[in-house]
């Protein structure tokens, strides 16, 4: 839950198994169409995730995990490669 009232407020639970990242950029590609993101020519990698976030504009919480896992971003020529995340499992 999103709440942008007067007193703004996120509540947000991920979970997930593990996710190929070229699937999840496909299901998003329209989005990106019409952002500055649409330089993207290819993704490739997992994630998996499990995190709640909670919280105001002034503190969040969160709890939890994402993990990404050999992740590659080609766009507008440039490649990035070998993404991973150092997992850190706790309370912030």
């Amino acid at each position: 839950m999103i709440n942008n009232s007067k007193k703004p407020l996120v509540d947000l639970k991920v979970k997930t198994d593990q996710i190929d990242i070229k699937d999840l950029y496909s299901k998003l590609r329209f989005i990106t169409d019409f952002s500055h993101l649409k330089g993207i020519q290819g993704v490739s990698g997992t994630l998996e995730a499990n995190f709640t976030l909670k919280g105001d504009l002034n503190k969040i919480k969160s709890n939890g995990f994402l993990k990404v896992n050999n992740a590659k971003v080609v766009a507008n020529g440039v490649n990035i490669e070998k993404i991973n995340s150092v997992e850190q499992r706790g309370t912030t």
